[in-house]
């Protein structure tokens, strides 16, 4: 899976399980940039991991800033292999 497709089933995740109508792009920052709460980064954490098979560790979402797009695409890429 290439970065472009890993970001689109990101924006995808965002649009239909959290209803995200503003534009999301790789150096969005979820919660920095008012586009999530902090429970509907959760919710959306929990759709990533679900999508992606993949369990994320507290250490990682913190250590690792996977709110912001860029970073949670390296991450699930680095993940996956």
């Amino acid at each position: 899976m290439t970065d472009e497709e890993i970001l689109r089933t990101l924006q995808e995740i965002l649009r239909t399980h959290i209803n995200v109508t503003t534009p999301v792009v790789e150096s969005t920052a979820l919660i920095g940039d008012g586009v999530v709460d902090s429970l509907d980064f959760m919710n959306y954490v929990t759709r990533v991991e679900e999508t992606f098979d993949i369990q994320i560790s507290n250490d990682d979402l913190a250590g690792q800033q996977l709110g912001v797009m860029k970073n949670m695409v390296a991450y699930l890429r680095q993940r996956r292999g």
